[in-house]
């Protein structure tokens, strides 16, 4: 496994199959396979795997992180599991916290014990067990529980018209 310590990367571009190691680092302009270190900051980067102890991404694109604090700014996750994450003026597919403060960005699905939002924010689906913030949900309890009966509802139906339809023999 490659190993290095940086302050900073200026325009590299470390498209290796060997994942990348850092013990503090700050990257810009690169893009990275598979990074991991304690502490990382990543500016205008491109990268398909992180794991770090403290993660600070600004204009970014990270395909899977894990990490115990991740911090954004205009910056794209497909899937983020954390212990801690703030995102402003990001988006993510999916993620997983202890705490997650959301402020104008936008999530598909959050699982977290603690959820705030601020300002305008977009989130699909939020499984929480403690909410802060203005949060409009697509469907609610109720809602569900109706989408349930009427699903359930059209599926007998059709079931009962298909079996009650007579067989006609040649």
């Amino acid at each position: 496994m490659a190993s290095f310590r940086v302050a900073y990367l200026a325009g590299v571009n470390m498209n290796d199959a060997k994942p990348q190691v850092a013990d503090v680092g700050a990257t810009r302009q690169a893009t990275v396979n598979n990074l991991s270190g304690q502490a990382l900051s990543l500016d205008e980067c491109s990268v398909e795997s992180a794991q770090a102890e403290t993660l600070i991404t600004h204009l970014s694109a990270l395909g899977t992180v894990h990490g115990e604090q991740i911090e954004s700014q205009a910056s794209v996750f497909g899937v983020l599991s954390a212990q801690s994450v703030e995102m402003r003026s990001s988006a993510a597919g999916a993620m997983q916290a202890d705490r997650a403060t959301v402020s104008h960005s936008a999530v598909g699905t959050i699982l977290s014990k603690e959820v705030q939002t601020q300002g305008n924010s977009f989130i699909g689906l939020l499984i929480a067990r403690q909410v802060d913030g203005a949060v409009r949900p697509l469907l609610d309890l109720r809602g569900v529980l109706f989408l349930g009966l009427v699903i359930g509802l059209v599926l007998s139906l059709a079931t009962r018209k298909q079996n009650a339809t007579p067989h006609l023999k040649p």
